[in-house]
Order: C-alpha cells, then structure tokens, then sequence
C-alpha cells in the first residue's frame, strides 16, 4: 500500500465540514493533519471530530508534517490563501473558482510548477460515474452533436450567504457558472462567446442569473445558471440520431438513484446510472497526481477560468451584458 499524504484543511466551509472533512477521513489515501479556521468554536469541534489539530490558517502553513492543503474559503480568498500554500512548497487544492482572476489564475499554476508541486481545482461532478456513463451513450446512441443545453441553478439563499457579497466574490458567475461550462467544454474543445445576458440583483448589487450561448463549428450550447430560481440540476444533449437528458448532474449524492433518458424518434429509452461518490473519486485523482509527482500544468483550469474572468468583467463594465 502506498503511503498515506498528510494533508490539512484551510477554511471550514459547509461544503469541506459536509463533504469534503469526512471524505478525507474515510479514505485510506490520507491523514488529517490540522485544521485551520478564523472560528475557534467550528475549529474545535472539528478537530475532536476527526481527532486532528485544530489552528489558524497560518497554523495550517507552518505545519511541517503537511504535505497538501485543501483551501475552502471565499472566492475572493482563494488567490492569497492559494499563492500562500504553494510559497510554502504545498500541494494546492484549491475550492472552485480557482480564483477571480485569469491573472492570478495563470501567476499560481507557473508559481506551483516552479516549487514541483501539484495545483488542482475541485469540481467534484467530473469524477462523477454519470458523466463517464453520457459519454459511453453519446458515442453509442447520440450521434453527432448539435446543441447542449447545460443548466444549474438553486433558490433564494439566506440574505447573510456569502455568495451575495461582492466583496467576498459572490454572484452567480464567479459560483455557478462553472457547473454547466465544464460540461459544454467537454464536448465542443475550442468555444467562442455568441450572445450572453446576466441580471444582477437591486438589493445586492451581484448577479444572480445568467444565459449565455456559447459554439464552436460544429456544436451549439446555451449554458443557463442562477440564484433565486426553481432548482434546476439538468444537461439535454441534441445529437442527429438521439436526445439524451439527464437531472443531478453537478450536485449528486454517492446514493442518488436515477436514469438517464434517451429519446429516439419519439421512443423513450431509461438507462441506470452506476452509484458512485465523486468526492472520494476526485481526492483519489489528486492523491495519484501528488503520487505520480505529476506537475504538468492543468490546462483546463486556464481555459475555463479565462472564459468566466471574461464574462464577469464585461458583465460589471458593460450595461449591455445586463438585463
């Protein structure tokens, strides 16, 4: 068995204290170290949790034992925090968007490959085995692509949620949008921008819906997100000789049970969906990174982080980008 890598915890997000702390604590490819947080109570309860040691985020930094840092703090944290573990000669994991800036994106992705170590986004969906078991039908049942239509979007959050704060790099772009361009991305290579329009919040000052089409020679896609919406967790492939639809793609529990539907010429066909959990899927991705000392820059990470610093910019500076 190969050694476990000693990792530890930069912010106690809900989503590391709901998913990503027991994740780690269950596999057998790691060992909490130490957590780190600017609550002492959530801190505390954490560490007796899982029976690690409990600090700050500087805490977590000077640790020496430390191999690797999962990072899960607000968007506009994520470049300093991030910048700040590959210094330390770190592997970095860093939570989505990897940062709000295609700039600083680049400047951590150069400055992780200079110190030979690893720097991954988590976007647990793309472990997911739904999204292996699209392609296999895609291939087999779809026929050449011709529209993507990729959707994600939640209710109303509590008025004091970060993601309504634009100083902590809240909005729907920055968090949202992500989910349904990776999975377009996926399929058409090379994109370019057709039309977009984003509506932004009067109370807030953030955007909170968007509706951009993207294309390629070949392939439409229309990629739909937002705050303050019935949810919507789907993707429609449109192929020449098939439609295929699915529900729970960017957010689906390891125990969820659903089919996807193919549709041809009327006739509908159900296919299951292997169980699956994406976020040990995903943590096992990195561990065999940090384990095949694999430092080759992630392209994707650039491609997908340029496309949304684009939008967000023009969408901020440019009244025609809003409704």
């Amino acid at each position: 068995m190969k050694r476990k890598v000693k990792i530890g915890v930069i912010g106690c997000s809900k989503i590391a204290q709901r998913l990503i702390l027991p994740t780690i604590h269950e596999s057998l490819h790691y060992e909490l170290i130490i957590v780190g947080s600017s609550d002492s109570n959530k801190c505390n309860l954490i560490s007796d949790k899982y029976n690690c040691q409990c600090g700050s985020y500087v805490d977590v930094l000077n640790n020496r034992d430390v191999e690797a840092v999962y990072v899960s703090l607000p968007n506009s944290l994520h470049y300093y925090w991030g910048k700040e573990v590959l210094k330390n000669g770190k592997h970095l994991f860093l939570e989505k968007p990897f940062t709000t800036k295609i700039e600083e994106t680049i400047e951590l992705l150069n400055l992780a490959k200079l110190n030979n170590v690893i720097a991954k986004e988590t976007i647990s969906y793309l472990y997911s085995p739904v999204l292996t078991q699209i392609k296999n039908l895609v291939r087999k049942e779809i026929g050449s692509i011709k529209l993507i239509t990729a959707n994600f979007g939640i209710p109303e959050l509590d008025s004091k949620d970060i993601r309504y704060s634009k100083e902590l790099g809240g909005g729907a772009i920055l968090d949202m949008l992500i989910y349904p361009l990776t999975f377009a991305l996926d399929y058409m290579g090379e994109i370019e921008e057709v039309s977009s329009k984003i509506k932004f919040h009067n109370k807030y000052k953030i955007d909170t819906e968007g509706y951009i089409h993207i294309n390629n020679q070949e392939i439409n896609a229309y990629l739909n997100f937002g705050i303050g919406l019935s949810y919507n967790n789907s993707i429609t492939i449109w192929g020449e000789t098939g439609i295929l639809s699915a529900s729970r793609i960017f957010s689906r529990p390891k125990d969820f049970e659903n089919k996807i539907q193919i549709e041809k010429n009327g006739l509908l066909e159900y296919v299951d969906v292997p169980k699956g959990n994406q976020y040990s899927a995903m943590l096992d991705n990195f561990y065999e990174l940090i384990s095949n000392k694999n430092t080759e820059i992630d392209e994707d990470i650039i491609k997908r982080n340029r496309f949304i610093t684009n939008i967000y910019n023009k969408s901020y500076s440019d009244s025609s980008y809003r409704e």
